[in-house]
Formats: structure tokens, C-alpha cells, sequence
């Protein structure tokens, strides 16, 4: 099975964009292609962001199981730093790619082969294509439903949030959706009176959304911290607070129950 840490997911992008094809091509449009984002100037300086949040992950990593050496980590993390600085973006990458030494791959490359036993698990292919279509057919139905502008702006955010997971995934892996998950069970308590009206109102509306969640529930398992998540919310559940399930008043459970979420719903 292929490695699938914060070391490798790294090792992956930096070793990518070293033997990219195309040195004459600007630094924006490399980095836009490579980590899969927009080839715009917002977009790549948020992956940079993101990529650099990565490093500390590994780092801290790490440390935790000793991976590397602190006395090589000292020697090589400044190299890796100095990799992910990119001042100018309109620059042709062969003025950065020499900044990712070999000395900066060999060392990503053996912290993630030792952390191979809690390395994140991937998603298939299809899995990946079957949530892309649900989020396209929940959109479309938003907008073309005549639905409550609150309960449509939320529906809409919900897309978004997970739309970027998918388009990030391959810096931030499966904990890009539970960092989603987090925040949707925080916005529930801002739209509670609207997903408990539309729970009766507009059932198609949150049995798609409800489909939607259970794939991204099925993401976030990718990963062991996402399973101790989904066990914790489900404890939170079992212990009162039922979250969405409560809105339906007694009704049908169309309000999609994170903490009941399962994959017969």
C-alpha cells in the first residue's frame, strides 16, 4: 500500500515540482498545477500557506515518534523552509526549483516510510468522483429549488467548505474534512431555526445534504485522529446532546444526525 502521511504527502509535492517538466514556466502556474489548485495569485499563496502548516505537521510528527533525528531535523528543516519560500510568482521555477535539495527528499522520504504503520488511509478514485457529483447535485438543486435565503446560503457554504477539502486534499489529506466537520457542528446552533423548519418544508433539500455528510463522514475515517473524532461526537451524541437530531421535533429524521450518521442511511 502506498504511504500516506503529512512526510509523505510532502515528500510527494516537493519532489513533483523538482522534476517538473517545464522550468521556463512561471512559479505560479508550476505550484497551481502540481498541488491542484487555481492558477491564480490568491489561490497558490493559500497553498503555500497550507504547505507550510504541513511542514510543521511533519515536524511535529517527528519529534512525537523520532523519526528523524533531532540533530538531522536542526540540519535539514531550514533547507525544506527555504524550499517553500517563494517571493515572486510570476518568476520562472527554474530560479526556485534548485531550492529543493536532495538532501531536503531523502529526509522527507524517510519520515514517512517510518511512519508507515500510522500512515492515513486513501480514497478510491471513485469515491473521490461520487462526492464531486453529490456536491454538483446538491448545488444544482439549491439553486433551483425556491428555498428560504438563509437555509439556501447555508447549503451553499456547506458545498464550498467541502468542495475546497476536495481540492486541498492532497496537502491537508483526510483531516481537512474533519477540520470541515468541526465547523459544521459549530454553525448548526447558528442555523438551527432554519435546518428545523426546512426538515419539513424541504425534505429533498436535506436528504441530499444528508447524503453529502455521509461521504465526507466517510473521508474523515481515512485517517486514525479522524476515527477518534467520529467516536468522540458520537459519545457527545449518546450522552444528550443528539445535535441536528433534535430539530426534527419527534418527525422523520430528515435532518441529517452527525452523530448517528451511517452508511445504510
Amino acid at each position: 500500500m502506498e504511504v500516506n502521511n503529512p512526510a509523505s504527502r510532502l515528500y510527494s509535492i516537493l519532489n513533483e515540482l523538482k522534476v517538473n517538466p517545464s522550468p521556463n514556466r512561471s512559479t505560479q502556474s508550476v505550484l497551481a498545477e502540481v498541488v491542484g489548485v487555481s492558477d491564480n495569485p490568491i489561490a497558490v499563496m493559500h497553498a503555500l500557506i497550507q504547505l507550510h502548516s504541513l511542514l510543521a505537521e511533519v515536524v511535529r510528527t517527528a519529534k512525537a515518534t523520532g523519526s528523524i533525528p533531532g540533530a538531522s531535523l536542526a540540519r535539514y528543516l531550514p533547507q525544506i523552509e527555504n524550499a517553500l519560500v517563494l517571493t515572486n510568482l510570476d518568476a520562472p521555477w527554474h530560479n526556485y526549483r534548485e531550492r529543493i535539495t536532495p538532501d531536503c527528499l531523502v529526509i522527507l522520504d524517510i519520515a514517512a516510510n517510518h511512519e508507515r504503520v500510522t500512515q492515513d488511509r486513501r480514497p478510491l478514485d471513485e469515491e473521490i468522483e461520487a462526492l464531486r457529483n453529490s456536491l454538483d447535485e446538491l448545488f444544482d438543486f439549491t439553486e433551483r429549488t425556491n428555498l428560504d435565503p438563509e437555509f439556501r446560503r447555508f447549503l451553499l457554504e456547506q458545498v464550498e467548505g467541502i468542495r475546497r477539502c476536495l481540492a486541498e486534499y492532497r496537502i491537508a489529506g483526510p483531516q481537512g474534512f474533519a477540520r470541515y466537520l468541526e465547523t459544521f457542528i459549530g454553525q448548526v446552533a447558528r442555523y438551527s431555526a432554519d435546518l428545523k423548519r426546512e426538515a419539513t418544508s424541504n425534505p429533498g433539500a436535506m436528504s441530499r445534504f444528508k447524503a453529502v455528510l455521509l461521504q465526507v463522514k466517510r473521508f474523515v475515517a481515512f485517517s486514525d485522529s479522524g476515527i477518534k473524532f467520529l467516536q468522540q461526537v458520537d459519545e457527545t451524541c449518546a450522552n444528550g446532546m443528539t445535535l441536528l437530531g433534535d430539530l426534527t421535533d419527534g418527525a422523520d429524521p430528515v435532518v441529517p444526525e452527525v452523530g448517528g450518521l451511517n452508511d445504510s442511511a
